[in-house]
């Protein structure tokens, strides 16, 4: 992956390819996210965060701090992007609930009132 970096002396000639594996485990979660697969974005989230933990484990140096700079803006838009689709799904999910409940009111409700037990769920 050097040849999309060619002019940066790098002492570690996998760091930029381990960013990059870190801005595509961004992109896994923004797409599962998108698809609705919130099981997948939280096991995704969990393996980014570990890549994130060991590539600053090392500090970065002078001549990488303009792409790993940019890189961080590139994930940091990926996430806000995310943080708006997690919260309308959490809202879809809290309104899911509030449904349901109601749903299962009314079912009590209209089994007392016919005189039949209700129907559990």
């Amino acid at each position: 992956m050097n040849h999309a970096h060619p002019n940066l002396r790098v002492v570690d000639p996998q760091r930029p390819d381990r960013w990059e594996e870190i801005v595509g485990l961004s992109r896994q979660m923004l797409e599962a996210a998108r698809a609705g697969r919130w099981e997948r974005v939280t096991e995704v989230a969990r393996l980014r965060r570990s890549r994130v933990e060991a590539f600053f484990e090392e500090p970065v140096a002078d001549h990488e701090a303009e792409w790993v700079s940019n890189g961080i803006r590139g994930v940091l838009e990926l996430d806000r992007e995310l943080l708006t689709l997690v919260q309308a799904g959490r809202e879809q999910s809290s309104a899911a609930i509030v449904r349901f409940d109601r749903g299962r009111r009314a079912r009590t409700a209209y089994g007392h009132c016919a005189g039949a037990p209700a129907v559990p769920l």
